[in-house]
């Protein structure tokens, strides 16, 4: 059985050997976000009272989507099906739209990279002062602060670069997430 479209006044219909339209099933699974999703394509679909054995096997067209292709990138306007025939939008409005998600990405993008610039510029900073605090002459200290100084300078030095290490790391992790997005 051929798929069609389940969008109310859609009449395409998937022919073998058209590149130009894809059909995608309506989101199903067992997580928060898989349920909120199905819940806002149905919304947008505006089918009332549709049986699950339906909704199931549904297929809506890629000609519902402003770029003619669904994101799973909840911010992406193309998160929910958004072009219907009741709903007509202006080309330019559909344009902005994909203008404005690219826009935010690069913002995202540039923030998490000038974070992490900023972040090593601190560390290195961090590391000067350490050496800095560590190069006490001992010999000038009373001998039982000495030990206990020198031994508490040398678990905070430790304690900076391991949390350093671990935020640098944890913002390149950032970054992959939000560039592969």
């Amino acid at each position: 059985m051929p798929d069609s479209c389940c969008a109310i006044g859609c009449m395409n219909k998937r022919i073998k050997g058209d590149k130009n339209l894809s059909f995608y099933r309506i989101p199903f699974g067992n997580t928060e976000t898989s349920k909120n999703r199905r819940v806002l394509w149905l919304q947008a679909l505006k089918r009332k009272n549709w049986p699950i054995s339906m909704i199931d096997n549904a297929r809506l067209c890629s000609k519902h989507f402003i770029s003619g292709k669904k994101s799973d990138n909840p911010i992406s306007p193309d998160y929910v099906p958004s072009v219907f025939l009741y709903r007509q939008q202006s080309f330019s409005k559909k344009h902005q739209s994909i203008e404005r998600f690219e826009r935010s990405c690069k913002r995202t993008k540039k923030n998490t990279e000038d974070n992490l610039s900023q972040t090593k510029a601190e560390n290195e900073q961090m590391s000067v002062n350490m050496d800095a605090v560590t190069s006490v002459d001992p010999f000038k200290l009373n001998q039982e602060s000495q030990t206990d100084d020198v031994n508490f300078v040398a678990e905070l030095h430790s304690k900076v670069k391991t949390l350093s290490k671990n935020n640098v790391e944890l913002k390149i992790t950032i970054n992959k997430a939000i560039t592969s997005s």
